[in-house]
């Protein structure tokens, strides 16, 4: 009601929710409507990080994602909203609509969904890039490198979004699952299905397999794995017995993970004037 350019300068999300009714109710946005946002777009910069974010929940979690985000890069709103996502690679994008879709069909399935996995999604690019490749193992300085990555990636981000630590928190756990999930062993597998965010991470994998195939095996495993009655040696024994070829750490093996044989102890012959120094240490 009135006109657009000056009902968007009072408030530049009206923007936002133009896109979002038109991506809602499929229709075309009239045109003097459209015409100022390609001028005006750069006023949400200017816009709390928190009511962006609350905007983002309107726009991506009510069962239209993947049509709000198409509109949103066809108004070139996105590059204000969420500027990481104007640097996509095919396939990244490809993972983010995925994400977009699968959030879409849970919430049409009276599922319940949450922002952390959505923006686990389109904040995985960014990530990645930091921490490279996830296939050869991992150690306590990947851990803190990529711990230390995730929290400058939810930092630089929230000078847009503003994405709260209830959620940041799970999307980095589900970042960091990711190459355990690509890592055999039985013990470790058992763990790993008994994390709290095993299934977000599972899912999680299931976009990447999607796109990348030799990630199908691991896809494959972890969904057996789940049902009752699953074959864990059969599942995870014989991934888990190859040697990490970065770093050289050894896997849990057959070998690895029997009992250890006790060793019997020498008996030492006791020097006449007193203890050895080993049992004076004891």
């Amino acid at each position: 009601i009135g006109d657009p350019q000056q009902r968007y300068r009072e408030d530049p999300v009206r923007m936002l929710r133009a896109a979002r009714l038109a991506a809602k109710l499929d229709f075309a946005i009239e045109s003097d409507t459209l015409a100022p946002i390609a001028e005006l777009a750069p006023m949400l910069d200017d816009i709390p990080s928190a009511r962006l974010f609350d905007e983002c929940l309107k726009l991506f979690m009510t069962g239209h994602a993947r049509a709000s985000y198409l509109k949103l890069e066809a108004l070139d709103l996105l590059s204000h909203l969420l500027p990481s996502q104007t640097r996509l690679s095919a396939d990244h994008r490809e993972l983010v609509l995925s994400a977009l879709d699968s959030t879409d069909a849970r919430v049409a399935a009276d599922k319940p969904v949450t922002p952390a996995f959505l923006f686990a999604a389109l904040l995985w690019p960014a990530w990645l890039s930091k921490v490279g490749d996830l296939g050869h193992g991992i150690d306590e300085d990947w851990l803190e490198r990529a711990s230390s990555a995730a929290e400058t990636i939810f930092a630089t981000h929230a000078r847009r979004v503003a994405l709260p630590r209830r959620f940041s928190g799970i999307a980095k756990e589900i970042w960091l699952l990711q190459p355990r999930l690509q890592q055999g062993g039985v013990g470790r597998a058992r763990r790993l299905l008994r994390h709290p965010r095993f299934r977000a991470a599972y899912d999680f994998l299931l976009l990447r397999a999607a796109l990348d195939p030799s990630l199908a095996p691991w896809a494959a495993r972890w969904t057996d794995a789940q049902e009752p009655g699953a074959d864990m040696d059969a599942l995870f024994r014989a991934a888990g017995s190859r040697r990490d070829a970065a770093g050289g750490e050894e896997h849990e093996t057959a070998e690895s993970t029997a009992p250890a044989k006790r060793r019997r102890r020498r008996r030492r012959r006791r020097p006449s004037g007193g203890h050895s120094q080993g049992e004076q240490a004891e």
